[in-house]
């Protein structure tokens, strides 16, 4: 078997960011893309699974608590998906952290963080799971 590295391209770092708070959305949508991310943004779970669909991103970046259906919802429906992307919730009320981290989606759930954070740590965590991803 021969591989042709001269045509195999680079992974997409494709991302998806699910918030309802347009300031924080269009702030980490900015920092990503400076970077090089191919970014997705959402203002909802519904239209984000949606987006999940059709895109495929490596990577989700989901509030937890939104009106209507909440990030630990569409972490569960997105375990349906066949293409499955590594999502990271995000509250910044400790009761749904806990909530989250207390769910049983570890199969689709990398992490779980506290919001705000700085965007550079955040980019750690995407990073690190896309690599995961890319393993898989």
């Amino acid at each position: 078997m021969s591989i042709d590295y001269a045509a195999r391209s680079k992974p997409e770092r494709s991302l998806l960011l699910v918030d309802d708070e347009p300031g924080i959305l269009e702030e980490m949508a900015a920092f990503f893309r400076k970077r090089g991310f191919v970014v997705y943004t959402e203002n909802n779970a519904s239209s984000a699974f949606e987006t999940l669909k059709e895109h495929r991103p490596l990577v989700a970046v989901v509030d937890v608590n939104m009106p209507g259906f909440t990030g630990i919802d569409l972490a569960t429906f997105a375990r349906e998906l066949e293409f499955r992307p590594h999502i990271i919730l995000m509250s910044g009320n400790p009761d749904w952290v806990a909530e989250a981290n207390q769910s049983d989606l570890g199969d689709i759930v990398f992490a779980v963080v506290d919001k705000p954070m700085p965007l550079v740590a955040l980019q750690q965590f995407v990073q690190r799971a896309m690599v995961r991803n890319w393993l898989k």
